[in-house]
């Protein structure tokens, strides 16, 4: 008795490409335990490769099996555009990646699913890394065709030339799979008179056949002398791929990075020994018990071929340590058969945690869960398309991840996309976070920029954009708020939301991050290593306050550094700061870390100073305020509203003008400089523990109110606000034909003459009828309005043939906005302030002046 499941498979279902084998294994699972699901093949999908007949015949059953009209739709593709839509129920994207992120087109595309399922825990971090929300995540573990790849079944494939321990690496020649490392450590470990074989089963992406590859193995090995390798390029079909590990004796892959591994997962069910490198995807099923796994480090991704950069440019990967996997090599040869006793589990371990009907289970258990979690979802109402990073990827990434959380805990649905998703046809609102920002609306609704800034002013560039398209500017604190209306926003349009903290996680209480020092006082910095977050400020004054014999470490965990802040980082000078005769200690950690083990830092430190020049928020003061840590931190700055002299030592800074750079600020931009001296005298007031433990006292209260539920009620409110606004972008300028190059408005309450009176007598004193200007009022009635003009004229002795153009059109009562849009100035006297006006001029005939100059 079957049931089918409201799954469609869409996968290369008859390809050979790993896609492909690892789609047909999840049918076979499913078909399994009685849950078919229906499939559907990707367009592309024209190479047949030779199937077991039962593979074949679940295919054909799964392409012709109709789907439930609800049903979720898995694609088991790279992620693309070209995809289309489930219109019957939730869209999932299985896939993975090989590096610690992911490409950074994919977050477009997997910000508009609804679920995207990873095979291990090592994606769950790179594609939360990546940009994906971690609350889309899910793991879907591989499983793959154990009746096909049975040691006891399998007939062995041998090679002309093998002779000896033959070590198998089965692989796409790229790259990725360290094929040079591997041939390097094979050089070291082996000479020409070792009775070994290394045979390559490899394809080639890049289209290179045998002899191109044994060209590129001997560039490789330079002349070395080195053990016999064999190339084997063959496309077998599926039912022989078992035979080339029956006909090994080991299996060995020097990879930078897999998604999951099948290879060596192949190699362990047939039950051989296997080599592999220490990290990524594969160690979901590997471990010193049952493989030899070789440490590394990770490193910059340089050169991925045949890949175009923008698949990996700024990604890390891992690199094998050569030595340690010729000597991993030496040791399995020289064990010979007894090195099977290692791998002698592993079969029946991977049979009973990704065997095909745990796996089928999970799937099962999966597809349910996307498809009650769609249904609800369908049943809430949409608060706001929400368009920004998400993940880990920043801290934008962080803060927009949060607000959504925080307001779909509220019970309404967010609309999440990336900076570049396309727009969603919703009128609703759109709340754009990113950067650089994205002025592009992405709902047919109102438009929110939520944007920080640390300058004093914002571009320049930005104040046209939010005059003409954006319909309240978020910013998430008064100093930046502030920044906004310097630079001429209306303060109508700036409202602070704020930031917040998890204060669930971020507590004093939990485990502590072991530190590489013995140091009493641990001092930390968190935060991009770059001139603005002021690390050259905090060297300096830690230099000078203390030496190696005091009893603190300063330790800087720097973020970034591969990322936003590229090419700035202050990785010189750290470096020559431990290099100083009697310096402090310093302990520096670059390699990322998950947001999760971020509270055990904190709680590992003792203060944490953060001697900023220039923030917007500041999210690590209230992080580690949460954590119950005291702060040295600037002041006059955005942390002003999180902190006070009772949790902080609060350090006096000066405004600076900004340093030249190609960015134009709405005036002149500037940064605080904290005073050195000062910041020495704080820090060395924080070793003191008793002045330490009264701050640390008072941390977590300050942090309290700060909670993400209460930044987005903050959200909340400000939406609620807008809700059914028409979006200022949606209004057609006011255009008057034969207006004169400076078209001057006016907002007049007729029956109130202050609003109108001063503007037209200021106007008229001003310019004369050549004056290339023309001042527009907006009348209901033209006639009682051009009365009341040439009355006021008269009671202030002016004569109106020597005016300059003026215009009276109609214009119906509210459409002040449209005025201000289509206007190159607004006079203001009296009444409701603009807030979309290019320039507000007073009625003052000098300043109307100016205004045309």
């Amino acid at each position: 008795m079957t049931s089918p499941l409201p799954l469609v498979w869409h996968a290369p279902l008859r390809g050979p490409s790993g896609y492909g084998d690892e789609a047909r294994t999840f049918l076979l699972a499913l078909e399994s335990i009685g849950r078919p699901a229906a499939a559907a093949a990707v367009s592309w999908d024209t190479t047949n490769v030779a199937l077991p007949e039962w593979q074949a015949r679940a295919v054909r059953a799964a392409l012709g099996r109709a789907p439930a009209r609800e049903h979720v739709l898995v694609h088991h593709v790279q992620p693309s555009p070209l995809h289309g839509r489930n219109e019957w129920g939730p869209d999932v994207a299985r896939t993975m990646y090989e590096t610690d992120r992911i490409p950074a087109r994919w977050p477009a595309r997997l910000m508009e699913v609804d679920e995207v399922w990873v095979p291990c825990a090592f994606n769950l971090d790179t594609f939360e890394r990546g940009g994906v929300s971690r609350e889309r995540l899910h793991l879907l573990p591989e499983t793959m065709d154990f009746a096909l790849f049975d040691p006891a079944a399998a007939a062995p494939r041998r090679w002309p030339g093998a002779h000896g321990f033959v070590f198998l690496t089965s692989f796409d020649f790229t790259d990725r799979k360290g094929w040079d490392v591997l041939i390097d450590a094979w050089a070291d470990a082996f000479g020409p008179d070792d009775d070994v074989t290394l045979v390559l089963k490899c394809g080639s992406l890049e289209g290179l056949g045998p002899d191109d590859i044994r060209a590129r193995l001997e560039a490789r090995l330079g002349g070395r002398p080195a053990a016999t390798i064999v190339v084997d390029g063959e496309l077998l079909p599926a039912a022989d791929v078992p035979g080339i590990y029956a006909g090994a004796d080991a299996f060995v892959l020097a990879t930078r990075g897999e998604g999951w591994g099948r290879p060596p997962m192949e190699a362990l069910a047939m039950g051989l020994p296997t080599i592999a490198s220490a990290w990524s995807g594969n160690l979901e099923f590997m471990h010193p018990g049952n493989s030899w796994l070789i440490e590394g480090e990770v490193v910059p991704v340089r050169r991925w071929r045949p890949l175009p950069p923008e698949l990996w440019k700024g990604h890390r990967w891992f690199e094998p340590d050569r030595e340690a996997l010729a000597a991993a090599l030496r040791e399995v040869a020289t064990l010979g058969p007894a090195a099977r006793e290692r791998a002698a589990g592993a079969r029946e371990d991977l049979i009973a945690r990704f065997g095909p009907e745990p796996v089928a289970n999970r799937l099962v258990e999966l597809a349910e869960g996307a498809l009650e979690r769609w249904r609800a979802r369908q049943r809430l109402s949409v608060a706001c398309v929400w368009r920004g990073p998400w993940g880990s990827a920043s801290s934008l990434a962080l803060v927009n991840d949060a607000h959504a959380g925080e307001i779909e805990a509220a019970g309404l649905a967010v609309e999440r996309r990336a900076p570049n998703g396309a727009p969603v046809p919703r009128a609703v609102t759109t709340v754009t976070s990113s950067w650089p920002p994205v002025f592009a609306p992405a709902s047919a609704g109102p438009l929110v920029l939520y944007q920080p800034w640390e300058y004093g002013r914002i571009p320049a560039e930005w104040l046209e954009e939010i005059r003409r398209g954006v319909d309240e500017v978020w910013t998430p604190s008064a100093f930046a708020r502030q920044a906004f209306v310097d630079s001429g926003v209306a303060p109508e349009l700036v409202h602070v939301v704020p930031n917040g903290v998890d204060l669930a996680r971020f507590t004093p209480a939990g485990p502590r991050r072991p530190l590489p020092t013995t140091k009493g006082t641990v001092l930390l910095f968190v935060g991009g290593t770059i001139f603005r977050k002021g690390v050259d400020l905090l060297l300096e004054a830690y230099g000078r306050a203390f030496g190696s014999e005091d009893d603190v470490c300063l330790v800087v965990k720097a973020t970034g550094a591969a990322g936003a802040y590229d090419g700035q980082t202050a990785d010189a000078a750290l470096a020559r700061f431990g290099e100083v005769p009697g310096a402090p200690e310093l302990v520096m950690l670059d390699e990322d870390l998950p947001s999760a083990e971020l509270p055990a830092l904190y709680r590992a430190a003792d203060v944490l100073v953060q001697p900023y020049r220039a923030e917007g928020f500041c999210l690590p003061v209230l992080e580690g305020l949460a954590c119950g840590l005291p702060i040295v931190v600037t002041a006059g700055g955005p942390t002003d509203d999180v902190v006070s002299d009772a949790c902080a030592w609060r350090i006096p800074a000066a405004r600076r003008p900004l340093p030249p750079s190609e960015l134009e600020l709405v005036g002149e931009g500037w940064m605080l400089e904290p005073d050195v001296d000062a910041l020495i005298d704080a820090l060395r007031a924080a070793v003191d523990p008793a002045a330490r433990a009264a701050k640390a006292a008072c941390a977590r209260t300050h942090a309290a109110p700060w909670g993400w539920d209460s930044a987005a009620a903050a959200a909340r409110a400000r939406l609620d606000a807008l809700a059914g606004v028409r979006p200022v972008r949606a209004l057609d300028p006011v255009v008057i034909p034969e207006r004169r190059r400076v078209l001057f408005g006016a907002m007049p309450a007729w029956d109130r003459p202050e609003t109108w009176e001063p503007v037209v007598t200021a106007y008229a004193r001003a310019f004369g009828p050549d004056a290339d200007t023309t001042l527009l009022l907006r009348a209901a009635d033209e006639t009682d309005a051009g009365r009341r003009v040439l009355d006021a004229l008269a009671r202030a002795a002016l004569d109106p043939a020597l005016l300059a153009d003026v215009a009276i059109a109609p214009g119906p009562p509210g459409d002040d906005l449209a005025l201000e849009l289509g206007c190159d100035a607004i006079v203001h006297a009296a009444g409701p302030a603009p807030t979309r006006a290019r320039l507000i001029v007073p009625p003052d005939p000098a300043a109307l002046r100016a205004a045309v100059q």
